[in-house]
């Protein structure tokens, strides 16, 4: 009985360091320009708070999405405000009502205001992609560095180990 005991738990401790040695590959993060710009990571596509975590390890790419971030806020804001006062005389005006045509008008102009912002997010957001892309491939700079991270991802609370 104590023997199998013994076997049972030296397997499970030697599956458990096994994989304790394993270096997964990281992949690099795909930017797709269609009518938006979008970012996947294994086949996975990144909201902008997504991508943030995942080029956190490199300073660079972390400087240049946050003001990625900065410029994302303000398109945000100017879109929603922008389409509702688009929509809400669009929709007033297909119901039979009298639409507030200056409103739309307005919303319009809300909505051309946010290109630039939107723009600017795209660029410095795909620069932020590229710079993890290459701190990807040049593995000089983390040789001799072992780095614990402990956080939530999506499917819960993790560990990250980088070396």
């Amino acid at each position: 009985m104590k023997a199998g005991i013994t076997l049972a738990l030296t397997l499970l401790l030697s599956l458990l360091l096994r994989h304790g040695y394993a270096q997964v590959q990281q992949s690099p993060i795909v930017v797709t320009k269609k009518v938006g710009t979008t970012f996947t990571l294994d086949g996975v596509k990144l909201s902008p708070s997504q991508l943030e975590d995942v080029v956190r390890e490199n300073p660079e790419a972390l400087q240049e999405m946050k003001v990625a971030r900065r410029n994302m806020i303000p398109v945000t804001v100017l879109s929603y405000a922008g389409g509702f006062m688009v929509g809400y005389p669009l929709g007033s005006a297909i119901g039979g009502g009298t639409p507030n045509w200056t409103m739309a008008g307005v919303g319009a102009g809300l909505l051309a205001l946010s290109i630039p912002f939107s723009v600017g997010y795209s660029k410095h957001a795909q620069q932020a992609a590229e710079l993890y892309n290459e701190g990807l491939y040049t593995s000089q700079d983390r040789q001799g560095r072992l780095r614990f991270r402990l956080g939530f991802a999506t499917s819960g609370p993790g560990l990250a180990v980088t070396f």
